[in-house]
């Protein structure tokens, strides 16, 4: 039992304070190597605890950085206890942090067509409400009157050799 071995028992040969002390040791080796496997079984329970603790960690920064797989939390979230409802809990608001992200960053491209479309009519207003643009307006206008009264009548044409 020296070397850690707790499978070794002592031989009880006869019924004196020494086969008593012998079989005491032995009740309390069995114990001790009872215990130390259930230690051995907490244990691996705890690794595979702080394991699944990590992916779930893993993911909430994969998140951040916009590379988050939801399936990577599929074993977490099939356990029965606190840390299985954590993960999937994660993977329902990670689904809908991205399809909200999906409908934010749509509404700030339409944001941005209303907002250069009104910058675009606001330039077109600038340039149209001047003197200027109003006083080019109406020579165009008389212009094409004077188009259409001359393609109306075609006797009021004059040659170009006449005209000065």
């Amino acid at each position: 039992m020296a070397g850690g071995d707790l499978s070794t028992r002592a031989t009880v040969e006869s019924a004196d304070e020494i086969g008593t002390l012998a079989t005491t040791f032995n009740e309390m080796t069995g114990r001790l190597e009872t215990t130390v496997g259930e230690l051995n079984v907490t244990n691996e329970a705890q690794a595979q605890y702080i394991e699944q603790v990590k992916l779930v960690t893993d993911a909430a920064e994969a998140l951040e950085t916009d590379e988050f797989n939801g399936e990577t939390l599929d074993g977490v979230g099939s356990r029965d206890d606190a840390l299985g409802v954590l993960a999937l809990t994660f993977q329902r608001m990670a689904r809908e942090v991205k399809a909200r992200e999906t409908t934010l960053k749509a509404q700030v491209r339409e944001l941005r067509i209303e907002i250069d479309e009104h910058r675009q009519s606001e330039k077109v207003a600038e340039i149209t409400d001047t003197e200027y643009f109003r006083s080019l307006r109406g020579r165009a206008g008389r212009l094409r009157g004077i188009v259409r009264s001359d393609a109306a009548d075609p006797d009021s044409q004059e040659p170009d050799s006449e005209r000065p």
